[in-house]
């Protein structure tokens, strides 16, 4: 070797200066006359070190000396070369001197360290690194004015995605995901324009379970008493990201939460207690005895409850099956109306908000010479009939019942009543 590479070299450059291999004999005279056994070539390689020659490892001889002066190399590392030509090789003390191969300018970025699976807010190690044509880090690089970012598929919330390089390589130990899916990434700039493709997938699964949520709620209404509430009722176990756990398999209990119930507090039946599959518990039969407006239902599973009741729901009576004195004095005055109030009920003591006939009251037990007259018939709106009959005795005080009657419906007595 006449003529020795520089001591630092960049990847995929040519070597300078130029390298020159001489043909010496015996004594160390440069053979003008060699021509390489006829080739008049001399061909150079990699001694020692990792990469590979990527052109310019030929060149013609000339007077016994062969110039390479697009010597090119690709990978980083520290290198000596040799040389051959026809049946001679370098001797000692050849090879080349030692030099480095440094990396070219980044021109894109690969993943160095891949997401992998990990529970919600929880950091995800992640390294991009910057690389040039040839696959070498780039020591030099620090993304300028841009840091390098990354960006998850999907929707959902995140943090920690950007860094900045050091010696050419972007860590990221805060970066993390509370939203539980299955997604990649993307990473981007630093100011180049190639960027790595989309990373393996990995999965961000549920926190553990913190609170109840009720993920679907009857409908605001109305439902006829005694029967399913529709649609069925899902209450979800959530983190404290609001992801559903697909773990939790607890059993969960509704119950009433604003028992909002109209005579009477209202009473929930029909399977109050359900296992969780997937983190969902599921309630397809459950019932309200008691019309009401605006009830609302609460959820818990012994150790953690629902974090808000459900949506409101109505309740109204169903079909009339009897007559219910809801309202009568004990004393009355002779001659003077007096209050009365009769429902016509569904089997859970409900007025029924469509029964609109005629409710009607006769004497059912009286002495002799005693009269009903006034309002003793009526029209029931919504189910409930308000009438204002009055007595007329010859010899009072004296007790008597009333008897209402309606329809097809049986006929009902009243308690005693008095009148003076």
């Amino acid at each position: 070797f006449t003529g020795q590479p520089g001591a630092s070299q960049t990847a995929g450059v040519n070597i300078s200066p130029a390298i020159a291999v001489t043909a010496r004999d015996d004594y160390g005279n440069t053979d003008l006359a060699f021509t390489g056994g006829g080739t008049g070539q001399m061909t150079l390689a990699i001694n020692t070190g990792s990469g590979i020659i990527l052109q310019g490892a030929t060149a013609a001889i000339s007077n016994g000396v062969a110039t390479f002066s697009t010597v090119r190399i690709n990978l980083v590392d520290t290198y000596t070369l040799k040389a051959s030509s026809g049946a001679l090789v370098t001797l000692a003390p050849a090879p080349s001197d030692p030099f480095t191969i440094t990396a070219a300018a980044a021109d894109h970025l690969v993943w160095t360290q891949q997401p992998t699976d990990q529970t919600a807010g929880q950091p995800i190690p992640v390294v991009v690194t910057a690389k040039d044509p040839f696959g070498n880090t780039d020591l030099g690089f620090t993304g300028g004015a841009n840091d390098i970012t990354l960006l998850p598929t999907g929707t959902g919330t995140w943090s920690g995605t950007t860094a900045t390089p050091v010696d050419g390589v972007a860590t990221f130990g805060a970066f993390n995901i509370e939203t539980a899916g299955t997604r990649t990434l993307a990473a981007s700039g630093g100011g180049l324009n190639s960027s790595p493709p989309q990373s393996n997938p990995f999965t961000i699964f549920a926190d553990a379970a913190t609170h109840l949520v009720f993920t679907q709620s009857p409908a605001l209404g109305p439902t006829v008493a005694g029967q399913t509430l529709l649609p069925q009722v899902q209450v979800a176990a959530r983190d404290q990201f609001e992801n559903t756990n697909l773990n939790y398999t607890t059993s969960v209990t509704v119950s009433i939460d604003n028992n909002n119930s109209i005579g009477g507090l209202g009473v929930l039946t029909g399977g109050v207690a359900q296992n969780a599959v997937n983190g969902v518990a599921t309630f397809s039969g459950l019932k309200i005895d008691k019309a009401g407006l605006g009830y609302t239902l609460k959820a818990g599973d012994g150790s953690i409850v629902s974090s808000a009741s459900s949506g409101a729901f109505d309740i109204i009576g169903g079909t009339a099956v009897k007559l219910v004195f809801t309202s009568t004095p004990a004393n009355v005055d002779v001659v003077i109306d007096f209050p009365v109030v009769v429902e016509a009920q569904d089997g859970f003591g409900n007025p029924d908000p469509n029964y609109t006939a005629v409710i009607g009251l006769t004497l059912a037990s009286s002495p002799p010479f005693t009269f009903l007259s006034g309002t003793v018939s009526a029209n029931a709106v919504a189910g409930v009939a308000s009438l204002s009959p009055n007595f007329f005795s010859v010899a009072p005080p004296v007790d008597f019942t009333l008897q209402a009657a309606s329809g097809v419906l049986p006929t009902v007595i009243s308690s005693t009543i008095t009148a003076n």
